[in-house]
């Protein structure tokens, strides 16, 4: 990390390290959160490939066989 340190300020510019990722600090994650749990109830996703055919085909009115 020191030779990077030294050749960016040997360029004149500055480093400045951002402090870790976390939800709690962004405001729009809740917002995000409350977006997403309004479309899974509106269609919710089936979790398996099986399941998405099972889902499809009982929307069909068909047997998934």
């Amino acid at each position: 990390m020191d030779d990077i340190r030294s050749a960016i300020q040997a360029k004149g510019a500055a480093l400045m390290c951002l402090p870790p990722y976390s939800p709690y600090y962004s405001p729009i994650e809740p917002s995000w959160s409350k977006l997403k749990m309004g479309l899974r109830a509106i269609n919710p996703a089936p979790a398996t490939r099986s399941m998405r055919r099972w889902h499809v085909a009982r929307q069909c009115g068909r047997s998934c066989g």
